[in-house]
């Protein structure tokens, strides 16, 4: 029994050294942390990475190619509906340069 403790073929060791033992459930799931290639760490990455749908939104909110940022552009760019809107006001001071739009 106390030769099991440092016995990599009983129980009692088997356990205690499958914490580092990659091949094993249980360093499996610690290592999987930081595995690029496993669950928990490929939620964690998409954070940062441009190809996942975690970043790719908040990477939109900057990107001019995308919906997102397209809505903030449009506010001050003259060839979109929204700044036209906004610039038809300020043409004539008037509702016929706001109307032309409709």
């Amino acid at each position: 029994r106390a030769r099991n403790l440092n016995d990599s073929t009983t129980l009692y060791s088997r356990r205690a050294r499958n914490l580092n033992d990659s091949t094993t459930l249980y360093s499996r799931r610690a290592r999987n942390l930081n595995d690029s290639t496993t669950l928990y760490s490929r939620r964690a990455r998409n954070l940062n990475d441009s190809t996942t749908l975690y970043s790719r939104r908040a990477r939109n909110l900057n990107d001019s190619t995308t919906l997102y940022s397209r809505r903030a552009r449009n506010l001050n760019d003259s060839t979109t509906l929204y700044s036209r809107r906004a610039r038809n006001l300020k043409v004539d001071g008037s509702s016929v340069g706001w109307n032309y739009l409709f």
